[in-house]
């Protein structure tokens, strides 16, 4: 009887940590995602910036979310705000002349 207690417990407790592991890593998998479509969109919205015939202020839109973008500090600079569909925020702050992130 003792045996089958202690199996018992031993597997609930293995098949909770496999759940908490399958759980964490399909977070890993969807943050991830959702990050390089954020850095795909600002890639493709920089790339049009860079020609010089943007407005002070704009958007663009894609299939998967959009992108918002306002100049700073005399045109050196642009914040970009990326919003996915399914509600995944990212807000980057871009110099121009550097072509670097802040």
């Amino acid at each position: 009887m003792f045996s089958v207690l202690l199996l018992l417990t031993l597997v609930s407790f293995l098949f909770t940590a496999m759940l908490a592991d399958y759980q964490t890593r399909q977070r890993f998998n969807v943050h991830t995602r959702d990050y390089y479509l954020c850095k795909t969109m600002e890639t493709l919205t920089l790339a049009d910036l860079e020609t010089g015939e943007a407005d002070e202020s704009g958007e663009h839109v894609y299939n998967t979310g959009t992108v918002s973008y306002v100049y700073l500090s005399e045109g050196r600079q642009v914040r970009l705000q990326t919003i996915l569909h399914n509600s995944f925020q990212k807000t980057t702050v871009y110099d121009l002349r550097k072509k670097e992130e802040k």
